[in-house]
């Protein structure tokens, strides 16, 4: 059985491949968004004891509670890149990223990241927020947020968080999906 931790990057595929992988009868798919945004509520609440805060993280259940299951179990959700802190919490986001990456490292040692195009995805993430009720000329959308953005695309810092906690990272592009969807 091989364990995947897939945190994608939002606007890239991410909702495709969990359907897929949710249909499939080869893998389980194991949403783990509630995680990311339980990791992100405990940060916001406990940001000044960060040694108290690992050990709460390490002892958060993935659902399904951790079990061994005779098929390929991928662990995936977007939350975990896409709800970065904005604003004054921002300076947290490297904390954050490690609590994740240290909690996920109990379950597996591969990380699958799915990016895309930057620019493609600027643009998609601005159609989204107008998608979502927000009426920013994109000018403004990218003015506003743009230290959000820039710490999703950093991708270097995003490695270097899980391979610290020994993570094997395969990132690989969107456009693959766009070349031979099969």
């Amino acid at each position: 059985m091989v364990q995947i931790v897939h945190i994608g990057l939002p606007k890239s595929g991410s909702t495709t491949l969990q359907v897929l992988w949710g249909h499939s009868m080869n893998c389980e798919y194991v949403n783990i968004n509630g995680f990311a945004e339980e990791v992100n509520q405990r940060l916001l609440q406990s940001s000044d004891n960060t040694d108290k805060l690992f050990d709460e993280i390490l002892g958060i259940n993935l659902p399904p509670p951790d079990f061994v299951s005779p098929k390929d179990q991928i662990f995936s959700s977007e939350v975990v890149t896409f709800g970065a802190f904005e604003g004054d919490a921002a300076h947290l986001n490297p904390v954050r990223r490690q609590l994740q990456a240290a909690r996920l490292s109990l379950i597996s040692s591969r990380l699958l990241v799915i990016v895309r195009d930057p620019i493609k995805f600027l643009w998609s993430a601005h159609a989204q927020h107008i998608k979502q009720g927000g009426f920013s000329a994109s000018h403004e959308f990218f003015k506003e947020k743009k230290e959000w953005l820039l710490h999703i695309l950093n991708l270097r810092a995003l490695i270097k968080d899980y391979e610290i906690f020994g993570f094997d990272v395969v990132v690989l592009p969107l456009e693959l999906l766009d070349r031979d969807p099969s």
